[in-house]
This record gives structure tokens, C-alpha cells and sequence, in this order.
């Protein structure tokens, strides 16, 4: 039996012990409420490095359908025993290798949990991949991890000061007795590179290598022992070479995204800002949904604002001398969104190809087949890009006012028409066209 082994199964023995350490059982609390909070009874939970099982079991009593992994029979021979006890058909417990590929289906998961399991990897790269991959589109993860080594003196201090007197003594034994000899053991693994605390800028980091978007992060335990994270999977996602588009569904995506407009939109092209604080935004943005382009550092490098049907029109319906009231009704358009607020730090074609590619996404899950936006008409580069994926002018340029004051041009693009056309005029660039409406996987394919 390796050193491993002897080490999980000597903690297993003792490991319930910490129900009755009251930090703990409101670090539970903590895990549960906050799934609890965006989830529904019925959904999918996978609870990575379940041990005896307390967390899965937890979310299991609230009705969720809960599969708890470890890499330790013997903690999972404890919990099963436990859910035995309980009663409880809808949680399964398996063994599981997080270092390895799982068995799960891509996007199997609504939600993800992790508590004190990540850092007693050595790489948790792995893990948080294929975490990624069965976590289902807009599914979150919630991480409670070791940030520093438990130090028990400032846990009875803080024991006395928050339980009382009575209470403290009662953990005193406890802490003494299970944690003690368990943190020389973790410093121990630690030195030596078996372990690793999970630090701030180091998690961000590492969750935003594989995609994750984060929306809550803060310190929690006792003596904020561990670094508490909730993160979620964007609802859309687009890969190009080593850019990332995403949904932008955070408040640190969308304050990046209001950034970037204010730098371009604000300070480049002279649009006056509602407000003072550094972003662009109008009252369209309560009726639209947004990309963010991210280069592989996690550096926002371009944004596109998708705005649909609303009580207010559509923005480019708002200028009259455009004509596109007129030109919906010719066309027996009904529904159809406008595309705007478009940035490519460097004017980068991939940036642009991937937004594009994100617009079509989005508007396919819609059930939308027009595309309306406007292009500038001094931005030469702009409207060319737009004309190569299909957009087509319709109508003279006309200065809008909400937009600076400047001369734009109405465009409109047919995703139907679009592909017909793509496919008889060899002139149209096919590698991208393919790329945006889905015909192929990358640039390079053909």
C-alpha cells in the first residue's frame, strides 16, 4: 500500500470529526447555500474530491441529482455508508482520478463543486480542464480551497472570541487532536511541491487559462484560511487560433467591455460619455447581449454588442434618412437584431472573425436571420470587413447624430441569402465565410 493510500485511509478514520468544529460546518453551509442560490432540485451536481461525502450529501437532502468523486476508497466507503443511512437515491458516489481525463460527457454538469480537494494536487490543470469541458454552458463552479497553512493558535483565539469560552474548550481536543497533525502533514507536502495553496492572483489566473469567468471571489474560513471562488462557464464561447469570445454575463466582463468602448468610442472618436466613470454605454444596452475578445494573457482586445427587437426600435431605425423601417417592410423582416459597438484592438481579422463568429452563434440560437449595422464610411477597412462575411449597403451614407455626428452607412445581412450567395461567387472569402457560419472549425481548414 503506497504512502498515499496510508494517508487517506488514516484520514478518513478521522475526518467526520471536523462536524463538530463549527468553522466547518458553516464552510458547508457556505458551499451549499451559495449552489443552492443559482440552482434548481433536479439539477446535475458534481462534487470533485467528495471525501466522506458531507458536501454531496448536503446538496443531495435539497433535492439535487449529486455524483461525488474521490481518489480514496476508503473516504468513499465512508460515504457510502452515509448516504445508506440517509436514504438518498438521488446521490451516487465514485472513485475518480482528477489528474486524469473523467468519464463524464461534454457539458454533463449544471454545477461543480470543490472543497479542500484542488490543492492536494499536483498540477490542477487537468482537473479544472475537464471540469470545464462537463460543465454545461452558463453552469458555475464553487471552490473553497487552502490559501495559507492552518495555524492553530489563531484558531483557538478566534475560537474563544466567536463560540464563548465553553465552546472553545469543547474544540480545543479537536483542533489539537486532527487538525494539528494534519497541517504538519500539509506543510510538509507543500515544501515539497506536492501541495499548493491557492492564491488570489494565481486562481484568477489559472481559471481564466481555461476559460472560466469569475464572479465572486473573497477570502472565508477560519482566519481566512481558505480562498472561496465562484466561477462560471460563458454561455458562448468562440476559439480562433489563440483568441477567446466570450458572453460577456460577468461584472469584471462587463466592466472590460464598457472600458473598451470608452476608450475607442470616447476617446478616439469623440462620443460624449453618459457619465464620468471611464465607460461608454446607452440605453440600448438593457436590450442587447455582448462578446468579449480575449488574446491568451486574459486582455480584453475587442467587444461586439448584439441589440435586439425593443420598445425603443432598433438604434439604426431611430434615423430616419437611413430608410430601414421602410426597408424591413419591404422585405417582410419581422424579427431581427443590430450588430454595433464593434472593436478590434490593432484591427486584428481573427478578433474580427471570432466576434462575427459569436454574432451568428447568437443569432442562431435566436432563431434570428437578419442582421442589421452600420459602418463609417471613412473606415474604409470596417466596411469591407463587413461586406466579405455578407453584409450589403442599403442606402445612401447619412450623418447620425448618435453616433458622433459623423457620415455612416446602413447595412443588412441575410444569413439564407448569405450562404447562397457564399457558394456561387468564388470571390468571396470561402475560409472565413466557413469559419463564421459554422461549415468549418477553423481559418485553415480549407
Amino acid at each position: 500500500m503506497s504512502y498515499d493510500n496510508i494517508f487517506w485511509k488514516s484520514y478518513a478514520i478521522t475526518y467526520d470529526r471536523l462536524l463538530k468544529y463549527p468553522p466547518y460546518v458553516e464552510l458547508l453551509q457556505k458551499m451549499v447555500q451559495e449552489i443552492a442560490s443559482f440552482s434548481k432540485p433536479g439539477q446535475t451536481i458534481l462534487d470533485v474530491g467528495t471525501g466522506t461525502g458531507n458536501l454531496a450529501l448536503a446538496l443531495g437532502k435539497l433535492g439535487f441529482e449529486v455524483v461525488g468523486i474521490d481518489y480514496s476508497d476508503a473516504m468513499l466507503k465512508r460515504a457510502e455508508q452515509k448516504r445508506k443511512r440517509a436514504k438518498l437515491g438521488n446521490v451516487h458516489f465514485e472513485k475518480g482520478d482528477l489528474e486524469n481525463v473523467l468519464r463524464f460527457l461534454d457539458c454533463q454538469f449544471d454545477c461543480i463543486s470543490s472543497l479542500h480537494t484542488l490543492y492536494t494536487l499536483k498540477d490542477s490543470s487537468v482537473a479544472l480542464k475537464e471540469s470545464y469541458r462537463i460543465l454545461a454552458q452558463s453552469g458555475q463552479i464553487v471552490i473553497s480551497e487552502f490559501q495559507h497553512p492552518i495555524q492553530i493558535f489563531p484558531a483557538i483565539k478566534e475560537g474563544f472570541r466567536k463560540y464563548g469560552f465553553k465552546v472553545a474548550m469543547r474544540l480545543l481536543p479537536e483542533l489539537l487532536l486532527l487538525i494539528a497533525p494534519f497541517n504538519v502533514i500539509l506543510r510538509m507536502r507543500q515544501e515539497g511541491g506536492e501541495y499548493h495553496y491557492w492564491l488570489e492572483q494565481a486562481t484568477r489566473s489559472s481559471l481564466a487559462h481555461v476559460g472560466f469567468r469569475i464572479t465572486k471571489i473573497e477570502p472565508t474560513y477560519t482566519n481566512d484560511w481558505d480562498l472561496f471562488v465562484v466561477a462560471k462557464k460563458p454561455s458562448l464561447e468562440v476559439l480562433i487560433n489563440r483568441i477567446r469570445i466570450v458572453s460577456a454575463e460577468t461584472d469584471d466582463d462587463m466592466n472590460s467591455v464598457l472600458r473598451l468602448r470608452y476608450e475607442i468610442y470616447c476617446k478616439k472618436l469623440g462620443y460624449k460619455p453618459l457619465s464620468n466613470d471611464g465607460h461608454e454605454r446607452d440605453e440600448y444596452d438593457d436590450y442587447a447581449k455582448f462578446a468579449l475578445a480575449l488574446d491568451e494573457g486574459n486582455r480584453a482586445i475587442g467587444t461586439v454588442r448584439l441589440i435586439f427587437d425593443n420598445p425603443q426600435r432598433l438604434p439604426i431605425e431611430s434615423q430616419p434618412e437611413f430608410g430601414v423601417k421602410e426597408y424591413r417592410s419591404s422585405k417582410g423582416i419581422v424579427t431581427a437584431v443590430e450588430a454595433s459597438r464593434l472593436i478590434s484592438i490593432n484591427n486584428r481579422r481573427e478578433v474580427l472573425a471570432g466576434l462575427f463568429k459569436w454574432v451568428f452563434e447568437q443569432v442562431k440560437r435566436e432563431g434570428i436571420q437578419d442582421i442589421f449595422a452600420t459602418a463609417k464610411e471613412s473606415m474604409q477597412h470596417h466596411i469591407l470587413e463587413y461586406e466579405k462575411i455578407g453584409f450589403r449597403k442599403i442606402g445612401v451614407s447619412n450623418r447620425y447624430e448618435q453616433l458622433g455626428g459623423d457620415n455612416w452607412i446602413p447595412m443588412h445581412l441575410n444569413i439564407p441569402n448569405t450562404l447562397v450567395e457564399y457558394r456561387q461567387n468564388p470571390g468571396y472569402d470561402i475560409r472565413l465565410i466557413d469559419f463564421i457560419t459554422g461549415y468549418s472549425n477553423s481559418l485553415d481548414q480549407k
